[in-house]
């Protein structure tokens, strides 16, 4: 339940960075200009990227992609009573867990996250369903045309667009029913509709992030003027539909998803309207997107992996420092051949990771002597993985601070069996490899 939570909030996390990386871009480049299909379709693609974004994972643009990384490290931990691999995060008492800063964030900050974000979640869902409901509640009569549905209501309800629904009121009708209607008739025409789903989905996974509103009401923006020069195209008196657009600024619709007749950005329609059309070539500014892009693949970037016969070898730095440094192809007084740390394809245990941590789980004993005084420790164990398979050169390269442990680790480490060699330029190579092996008591 914990990774499950940390996973949810991390993503969460990262798409508000990515949402920030492209929109905020945006607001100097094309909030102000006459471009409204290219600032929608730019506002879109910020939506959909911050969604997807997130989940990629491209090792080559990793910042430590770019040094050189020395040792291949895992973490084994081995559990007193229990030499079976578990999870790290199970073997830590819960009280400690609670109070780490894995555990402040995970029940603290992202508990309550999805918390809230399930109770927006619902909030509009029950809006969607009102929506759809109230489109044929109180309605004198129906007008169906080629691409959308006209409905007529006896109440007073501010004029507004939904999917193919348009509806408006019996006295807006009579007055301004004409050009109202061509009003939603561009908005439905355009999908704005699809739009605003789009954004509730971000707005909910988003909600404690001030940019996701900011964009929200800059689509909708944008979403007024394509309706506004829909409506201009057709008809040619700018000034009348100026004075319509003020008279009905006074009512507001009802829902935060629909499209309004009544929005109350009328000072930047009325702005929109009277603008010198910005030069089409400025559409070319949309593609900042593409830089911003790579900022955030570059920021979200695991750690380089090396694919090497059915297995991904993960490479991470930790606070370790080696005892010593060995260059690739460095020789070695007591090895045959040069000895690598990096190599084309890195040395596999027979059947992967996950067999490996098997092995050391069911063949490492917990010292009788050091559970009984309840001591704990981490041994990080440096070995080379000869060119026909076998392990040597074993030794400690950061102790726990317990003879005993260290010499367990390193006896379990001794009794490995041949493990797939190394290759580098086809040929089979020595290759160092490092191992923390950790000894904690429930």
């Amino acid at each position: 339940m914990e990774v499950m939570i940390t996973a949810i909030g991390t993503y969460a996390l990262r798409m508000a960075i990515t949402l920030m990386l492209l929109y905020v871009p945006y607001i100097f480049l094309l909030r102000k200009h006459t471009l409204f299909r290219t600032s929608r379709v730019t506002l879109l693609f910020v939506l959909l990227l911050s969604l997807i974004l997130p989940f990629v994972d491209v090792p080559l643009l990793h910042i430590g992609s770019y040094f050189p990384i020395y040792s291949q490290i895992v973490d084994v931990a081995i559990i007193a009573d229990v030499p079976l691999l578990h999870n790290v995060l199970e073997t830590v008492p819960a009280a400690e867990r609670l109070f780490s800063v894995e555990g402040l964030m995970c029940y603290f900050i992202y508990l309550p996250y999805i918390v809230v974000a399930v109770m927006i979640a619902i909030v509009k869902v029950v809006e969607l369903i009102m929506i759809n409901a109230n489109v044929k509640r109180g309605v004198l009569w129906v007008e169906r045309k080629e691409n959308y549905t006209i409905y007529f209501h006896i109440e007073k309800v501010a004029p507004y667009s939904w999917m193919r629904n348009v509806v408006i009121n019996e006295e807006d009708y009579n007055l301004y029913g004409d050009v109202i209607i061509l009003h939603e008739e561009g908005h439905v025409i355009q999908r704005h509709s699809w739009d605003m789903l789009l954004v509730a989905l971000v707005e909910v996974l988003q909600w404690f992030n001030p940019f996701v509103y900011m964009l929200s009401s800059d689509l909708k923006d944008v979403h007024e003027y394509e309706a506004d020069a829909y409506v201009l195209q057709r008809r040619k008196d700018t000034r009348a539909y100026q004075m319509l657009i003020i008279k009905k600024a006074v009512d507001h619709a009802s829902y935060t998803l629909v499209n309004s007749f009544n929005q109350s950005n009328l000072k930047k329609r009325i702005t929109m309207m009277l603008k010198k059309k910005s030069n089409p070539c400025r559409c070319a500014t949309m593609l900042y997107i593409l830089p911003a892009m790579l900022v955030a693949l570059c920021l979200f970037a695991s750690p380089q992996k090396v694919i090497g016969n059915n297995a991904v070898e993960e490479f991470l730095l930790q606070e370790l420092t080696p005892a010593k440094v060995v260059n690739p192809m460095q020789k070695n007084d007591t090895v045959e051949g040069p000895i690598c740390e990096v190599c084309d394809v890195m040395p596999e245990f027979p059947g992967g990771h996950v067999k490996l941590f098997q092995y050391i789980g069911k063949n490492t004993v917990y010292p009788q002597e050091c559970l009984e005084a309840g001591e704990q420790g981490r041994s990080v164990i440096q070995y080379v993985v000869y060119k026909d398979g076998s392990i040597g050169n074993v030794k400690v390269v950061r102790g726990s601070g317990n003879e005993r442990l260290d010499k367990e680790a390193l006896r379990v480490v001794k009794t490995m069996p041949k493990w797939i060699p190394g290759k580098q330029g086809g040929k089979n190579v020595n290759v160092k490899l490092t191992i923390p092996i950790m000894f904690r008591l429930k």
